[in-house]
C-alpha cells in the first residue's frame, strides 16, 4: 500500500508547506523561527526561502501556503510578489490550501490597507505610480487573502505564542495527513482490486457528482479490507471522510442509527473544526447579513458558504439555521480548549459558564467572544470589573440580562458591542473602541458623547 507522501507526490507536492514573511521584520522573527522549528519537528517538509536551496516553482510544489502577516510585511514587494502568486496558484490547483495568519495585525487592517499596511502601499503607490497594475494585484491579493480562514494572535508572551503555534502546527498536519485505516498485512492480490474498484468510480478534478458504489460477496472473502484500503487510496481527495463499519449490526440496536449520524458527523467535524468557529456558536438564528458583515471584518465570511456547501449550516428565510446536533459537537471542540477552566477558553456561549465567570470574576485574557443570552431572564449581581482580565475580548453580546451596578470596565479591543439595556447612560471613562464595527444597545438609555464614534449595521 502507498504511503502518505507517495500520495502526495502523485498529486504533484513536493513539500507539505511554502511559508510566505518578512523576514526582515524584527517584531516577528522569534516567531517564525518557533513556528518553522515545530513543522520541522512534526516532520512536515516546509519551504521557508532557504537561500541555499533552489527550487522552480516552491509555491506550486506545496500543500499548504502559509502567509504570516506580520506589522511590515506589506513593505516588501518580494512578499507581495508572492502572495499574489499564491492566489494565482490555488486558483489552478483546487488541493492546495491557503492559511493566513495574522500577527499583531488586525485583519482589518489588511482588508482595508489602514495603519502600516496603508502606509507601506501608499509608498508602493508613490514609487510606482497610482495606476500601476503591480500595485492594483497587490491590494488586490491583501483584500482576497483576508476571506481566507486562519488564525490571529494579538496576546504576547511565550506561553500563549506556544500554544497558538502549537494549534497551527496540528491544523497543517491534519490537512496534509489524512490518517489511514488499520488494514491487514500480506493480503495477496488486494492492490489489483483496489485499482479495479477505483477505476469504476470514474473520479474527475472538480466532479461533485455523488457516487454510490456496491461490493458484493461472500462473509469472509476480504470486502470490508478491499473498502478500507479502497478508502485510503482516496481519502486525500476529499476535504472530510469518515469510513462506517458494520453499519447493518449497529442500526439494528437501540439508538444505532444515532450513534451511527454522530461518528459520521464528528468524522466531519474533525476535518472542519478550523472552519467550524464563533461563526456557528454566536451567530445561529442571526440574519445573515448580519453575519455576513461582522465576519467580513474579521476576515471569515467564506467560512459561512463553505459550511452551507457541506450541509453543517443552512439558510431560512434569510436567517442562519444549523441542526442541534452540529451545534453541540462545534461547541464541544472549544470546550475541549480549557475542559473543566471555561474562563480559559476563547468563546462563551453557555449562559451559566458566563454568569460564573462574571460574577466569579474568573475570566482570562484567553477569551475572545462572549454570547450571554438566557432563555429566561437573569440578573448578574457582580463587582463590574471582570472584564478587566479580558483584555482581547473582540466580541461581546449581551441579552435578556439585568446588571448590578453598572459595567466599570470594558476591553478597548471590542469590535462588536450587542448589548440590550446597557445598564447605564454612559460608558466607562477609560472605553475608548478604536475599531469597533458593530454597535447595537436596544432598548438603553446611553447618552454618546464626542469623539465617541461608532457604526451600528443592524
Amino acid at each position: 500500500m502507498e504511503t502518505i507522501h507517495d500520495e502526495e507526490e502523485s498529486l504533484g507536492f513536493i513539500y507539505d508547506v511554502f511559508l510566505s514573511f518578512r523576514d526582515e521584520d524584527t517584531s516577528s522573527h522569534t516567531f517564525i523561527k518557533h513556528l518553522c522549528k515545530e513543522l520541522l519537528r512534526k516532520g512536515i517538509y516546509t519551504y521557508f526561502d532557504d537561500k541555499h536551496v533552489r527550487v522552480t516553482n516552491p509555491i506550486e510544489e506545496s500543500k499548504i501556503l502559509i502567509i504570516v502577516f506580520s506589522e511590515h510585511y506589506a513593505s516588501s514587494t518580494r512578499c507581495l510578489d508572492e502572495l499574489v502568486k499564491i492566489l494565482e496558484s490555488t486558483k489552478r490547483d483546487k488541493k492546495q490550501v491557503v492559511f493566513p495568519i495574522f500577527y499583531f495585525v488586525d485583519p482589518s487592517d489588511v482588508r482595508h490597507q489602514r495603519n502600516s499596511y496603508g502606509k507601506h502601499m501608499m509608498a508602493h503607490q508613490n514609487e510606482f505610480g497610482k495606476d500601476s497594475q503591480k500595485v492594483k494585484d497587490w491590494r488586490s491579493a491583501l483584500a482576497t487573502a483576508c476571506n481566507l480562514p486562519g488564525e490571529a494572535i494579538y496576546t504576547a508572551g511565550r506561553g500563549y505564542e506556544i500554544n497558538f503555534i502549537e494549534k497551527i502546527v496540528m491544523r497543517v498536519y491534519k490537512n496534509i495527513t489524512p490518517k489511514p485505516l488499520h488494514t491487514g498485512l500480506n493480503l495477496v492480490g488486494l492492490r489489483p482490486r483496489v485499482e479495479e474498484v477505483k477505476s469504476r468510480l470514474d473520479m474527475k478534478s472538480d466532479d461533485r457528482t455523488v457516487r454510490m458504489l456496491g461490493i458484493w460477496g461472500l462473509g469472509g472473502v476480504g470486502k470490508t479490507e478491499l473498502a478500507k484500503s479502497l478508502y485510503n487510496k482516496i481519502v486525500h481527495h476529499f476535504d472530510a471522510a469518515s469510513f462506517l463499519a458494520h453499519v447493518r449490526a449497529k442500526s439494528s440496536q437501540i439508538n444505532g442509527l444515532k450513534d451511527l449520524q454522530k461518528t459520521l458527523l464528528l468524522d466531519m467535524l474533525k476535518e472542519l473544526d478550523n472552519e467550524l468557529d464563533n461563526t456557528t456558536c454566536f451567530f445561529k438564528g442571526e440574519k445573515i447579513e448580519y453575519v455576513e458583515q461582522v465576519l467580513g471584518e474579521f476576515g471569515t465570511t467564506s467560512n459561512i458558504n463553505t459550511l452551507v456547501n457541506r450541509s453543517l449550516l443552512t439558510t431560512e428565510d434569510g436567517y442562519l439555521k444549523m441542526h442541534p446536533l452540529i451545534q453541540d459537537m462545534g461547541r464541544e471542540i472549544v470546550r475541549q480548549e480549557a475542559p473543566n477552566y471555561p474562563g480559559e477558553r476563547s468563546r462563551l456561549w453557555i449562559y451559566d459558564d458566563v454568569i460564573e465567570i462574571l460574577t466569579e470574576n474568573s475570566g482570562s485574557y484567553k477569551i475572545q467572544g462572549i454570547m450571554l443570552d438566557p432563555p429566561q431572564r437573569e440578573k448578574v449581581c457582580w463587582s463590574g470589573t471582570a472584564f478587566k482580565k479580558m483584555k482581547w475580548l473582540r466580541i461581546l453580546i449581551v441579552r435578556n440580562t439585568s446588571f448590578s451596578p453598572e459595567p466599570q470596565y470594558l476591553p478597548n479591543h471590542l469590535r462588536v458591542l450587542d448589548w440590550e439595556e446597557y445598564p447605564s447612560k454612559s460608558f466607562p471613562s477609560s472605553f475608548h473602541p478604536k475599531k469597533i464595527i458593530v454597535f447595537n444597545w436596544p432598548r438603553s438609555h446611553l447618552i454618546l458623547e464626542e469623539p465617541f464614534k461608532v457604526q451600528c449595521i443592524r
